[in-house]
């Protein structure tokens, strides 16, 4: 994977999690680690990985 669509995928996996309630700045969670970023990694559906899986963009992959 490009650093650059690790990056995207990162922040937005990051801005998902900060949306549900184990993100929530208040929340004291073993999902959290010492510095309060949300360690879980997949805070959608499994319908959603699905339909992200199912066909890779192999533009975003580095091939060597």
């Amino acid at each position: 994977m490009s650093q650059e669509a690790l990056e995207r995928f990162v922040r937005d996996v990051d801005g998902a999690n900060s949306r549900i309630v184990w993100g929530a700045p208040e929340a004291k969670t073993w999902y959290k680690n010492s510095r309060g970023r949300v360690s879980q990694n997949w805070p959608y559906s499994l319908l959603e990985y699905w339909r992200r899986t199912r066909e890779p963009a192999l533009d975003e992959f580095v091939f060597q």
